[in-house]
């Protein structure tokens, strides 16, 4: 998906910021995501739009354990999710290369789900352009 300049929200403005200094996390501390707000923010985000697209199965997997889609529905913002940077490198031109871990963790079952992306950025008058967005794979454990 190429994108050029997008709308971000706070949470992926830090990751966008994130992957153009590559060479350290991003820095500040917006209170952590959940399913809930990724779900909110993926209707102007594209990033969040993506990580909302890593767990399509999700809600059938935690029926399966027993959570009623009523409950999953009831309680998204009782899922947290975790992002963290894995790998990150930036070339000589500035365009930065992150892969990315999300997290989807249920409060109601042992569960949690892992997928990943990576974000391609580029400096663009002094603020990162997301320019690629890729998601790999998604499992649960």
């Amino acid at each position: 998906m190429d994108l050029g300049e997008i709308d971000l929200c706070s949470i992926c403005s830090d990751l966008a910021k994130g992957a153009e200094n590559a060479s350290s996390p991003p820095s500040g501390c917006p209170p952590p995501p959940t399913y809930g707000s990724i779900l909110s923010s993926s209707k102007t985000c594209a990033i969040c739009k993506l990580i909302a697209s890593l767990w399509p199965h999700s809600d059938s997997t935690l029926n399966k354990f027993g959570v009623s889609s009523e409950t999953i529905q009831s309680h998204k913002d009782g899922f947290p999710v975790e992002i963290a940077m894995k790998a990150a490198r930036r070339m000589h031109s500035g365009v930065s290369w992150t892969f990315w871990e999300a997290t989807l963790r249920s409060t109601m079952t042992p569960l949690a789900f892992f997928s990943h992306f990576t974000l391609l950025t580029c400096p663009s008058e002094g603020k990162a352009v997301v320019s690629h967005l890729c998601s790999m794979f998604s499992h649960f454990v």
